[in-house]
């Protein structure tokens, strides 16, 4: 069982994520930039890139929240859609 100070600073990471919204189009280009091999979807090693030095449950935590279509990997859809502002539109 993990401690609630754990669970506090995985909840913690989420949230600073959630506060740094990029634009639609920043979205977009990120997502495009993370996923090198072009599969058109980011996995575990591409969303560890994105986070940086996180634990192995850290990187979990942030990966099921980027992956809010619960297919086990994170489209750009759903990456845009947690990522980008909410309501931006791009033309």
């Amino acid at each position: 069982i993990k401690s609630i100070e754990y669970v506090s600073q995985c909840v913690s990471l989420v949230r600073r994520l959630d506060k740094k919204k990029l634009s639609a189009q920043a979205a977009k280009l990120a997502f495009q930039q993370l996923d090198k091999k072009r599969k058109g979807y980011l996995d575990l090693a591409d969303v560890y890139e994105l986070c940086g030095e996180v634990s192995e449950d850290e990187l979990f935590v942030v990966f099921k929240w980027l992956d809010c279509e619960k297919k086990g990997d994170v489209t750009e859809e759903a990456f845009c859609q947690r990522i980008g502002e909410a309501g931006s539109k791009d033309s």
